[in-house]
């Protein structure tokens, strides 16, 4: 009798692990027919940075930035794009020989990631550059630096508050993808260490109290386990990615966003400075986004476009805004400037 119970449960043993191996063999086929594929971590054959090798360093204060100097970036297909960033290793937005005759004009700072930087496209085709032409009368100064979330726009005006002259103006460039960075989730650690081989990604994180509160933590070593076998397999990176994705819908990183700004805006107020939230995704929660400043009395511009059509981007080359997005973004910046007077005032 044990016998034929004990040959039952071997049966079913063999019948649901056969049952398994046929369910993945069936996903891992129709997800491959469908187009997705095994994760590619490695990046070091995708960018190559000239002089030098890297493109970062680290940062007690915010993690990481750019190394200061002049660099030729190479991306697959033979595409190379020219960065200059200066002695505080921002991004240039006029001719360096222009400097002395810039330096006593009052700032607008603009604050963002790669996409307000201008990565994989040249120092003269960024919105901030193509800003700095219609806005003789200041400096535009181009705090973005790529991989950086709010939770550094913070920072960044929190430290150079205390440091540098008041700007007059100063523009956030918001994308919901930020929210993964300001609380460093998966997903975010994940994209980090794909790039390391550029310079050590070190990052700083925010969070919220029980009571609301915003804290953040100094920045701490970016690491990410990926599940065995998904640079072999197509069915276990898309399960991997969904748990990703999940865990971020779900997660508190937008609300924790929101307090970043709230705080920025704070800054703002408290040194009479006009504050101006631009919205450069045009996603549901970047859309969200905007319409939570504007109930908060803070100004808001969508500069969005539709990145869909392709007609806006880099490909095949890179993913980012190219320079015909950059120079949409500069008007619509100026045009919400002019239209509201907070220029020559």
């Amino acid at each position: 009798m044990k016998s034929n119970i004990y040959k039952k449960i071997i049966f079913y043993i063999i019948l649901i692990a056969l049952f398994s191996v046929i369910l993945f063999i069936i996903g891992e086929f129709g997800l491959r027919l469908l187009g997705f594929t095994p994760d590619n971590p490695d990046r070091k054959d995708l960018i190559k940075v000239t002089p030098g090798g890297k493109y970062f360093m680290a940062d007690d204060y915010l993690g990481y930035t750019h190394i200061a100097g002049k660099f030729r970036i190479f991306l697959p297909h033979n595409y190379s794009f020219i960065t200059t960033h200066d002695s505080a290793t921002l991004r240039i937005t006029h001719p360096e020989e222009m400097n002395n005759s810039y330096a006593s004009k009052e700032k607008i700072w603009i604050f963002g990631c790669s996409c307000t930087h201008g990565w994989s496209i040249n120092d003269w085709e960024t919105y901030p550059w193509r800003l700095q032409e219609k806005c003789r009368e200041y400096e535009i100064i181009n705090y973005g630096v790529s991989g950086y979330g709010t939770i550094h726009s913070l920072l960044l005006l929190q430290r150079d508050l205390k440091k540098k002259i008041k700007p007059r103006i100063v523009i956030l460039a918001y994308a919901s993808m930020h929210d993964a960075r300001n609380t460093l989730s998966a997903s975010r650690r994940k994209a980090a260490t794909a790039y390391n081989f550029l310079g050590t990604i070190v990052q700083p994180y925010a969070e919220l109290t029980k009571n609301a509160r915003l804290i953040i933590h100094k920045p701490c070593n970016v690491t990410y386990h990926r599940p065995p076998f998904n640079t072999k397999s197509a069915l276990i990176h898309f399960i991997e990615r969904a748990f990703n994705a999940l865990q971020a819908r779900f997660s508190d990183s937008h609300t924790v966003t929101k307090a970043i700004i709230e705080e920025m805006n704070r800054l703002c107020i408290q040194n009479h400075i006009t504050f101006i939230v631009a919205g450069i995704n045009n996603d549901k929660r970047t859309t969200e986004m905007l319409s939570y400043c504007n109930n908060m009395k803070i100004l808001t511009v969508d500069i969005s476009i539709d990145n869909k059509s392709g007609k806006y981007t880099n490909e095949p080359y890179d993913p980012h805004p190219n320079a015909l997005a950059n120079h949409i973004y500069a008007d619509k910046i100026f045009k919400f400037l002019t239209t509201h007077r907070l220029l020559f005032q």
